[in-house]
């Protein structure tokens, strides 16, 4: 008779999961780098998996790629919708990134930091505060170098600004009361999620882990009374 076999004792160990997580990581990467079509195939092979712990969170990305591939200016269908699409593209033209890709940028034309690299970065930091993304694609423009190589890189640096064009409306979003860098999300990240899922010898699964933080976003936003009261009507 066979040796009974050793039952599998976590998800880590179970090989479709280890897939669907390969391929969620893989889909993620691509999103970063606005590849929407390379991105849609692998969340799409998430959702097909049939792995429950990631397919919500697959197809809310899954969501985002089809909105760019589309073309279709914030035509959500419900205010979930709206959401799930602004979550996935948080860190898309963040503030602090985008100041980073100006340094790049400057070091391409310039070379290394002079007084000519840093009179052009600060210039356009002006700019980028001012939500004008045009003027510093122009600045870019009127500017040209040898190397192929750093002509290449250039042109990504163009790609960024021209892509995350309408995320970097700043100047708008500050007159509307919105913050423009990431660090709040990060703040609020650490006190919803760090706070109570990272203590001395917590171990979680991704469903575990889930729920707790949905219980946890309850309370901290002041509807856990409400929430209860919904779970006991339904």
């Amino acid at each position: 008779m066979a040796p009974p076999q050793k039952p599998k004792n976590s998800l880590s160990e179970d090989p479709r999961f280890a897939q669907a997580v390969q391929s969620y990581e893989a889909g993620l990467r691509s999103l970063q780098e606005r590849k929407f079509e390379k991105a849609k195939a692998a969340f799409q092979k998430v959702v097909g998996s049939g792995v429950r712990e990631l397919i919500d969170r697959a197809g809310v990305h899954l969501n985002t790629c089809n909105q760019h591939l589309e073309r279709t200016a914030a035509a959500f269908k419900t205010p979930e919708a709206h959401y799930d699409y602004a979550i996935s593209l948080m860190n898309l033209g963040d503030y602090i990134a985008a100041r980073e890709h100006l340094e790049k940028s400057a070091r391409l034309l310039y070379g290394a930091k002079g007084a000519a690299c840093q009179a052009w970065i600060s210039a356009r930091r002006d700019e980028l505060d001012e939500g004008k993304v045009e003027a510093i694609i122009a600045a870019m423009n009127r500017r040209r170098v040898r190397d192929s190589e750093a002509q290449e890189e250039l042109e990504k640096e163009r790609g960024y600004f021209r892509g995350n064009a309408e995320r970097m409306r700043y100047a708008k979003f500050r007159s509307q009361g919105l913050f423009v860098g990431s660090g709040v999300v990060e703040a609020g990240c650490k006190i919803i999620f760090g706070q109570r899922l990272k203590l001395s010898g917590m171990h979680w699964t991704v469903r575990g882990a889930n729920a707790i933080i949905a219980l946890r976003c309850c309370q901290l936003s002041g509807r856990w009374e409400e929430f209860w009261e919904s779970r006991a009507a339904s």
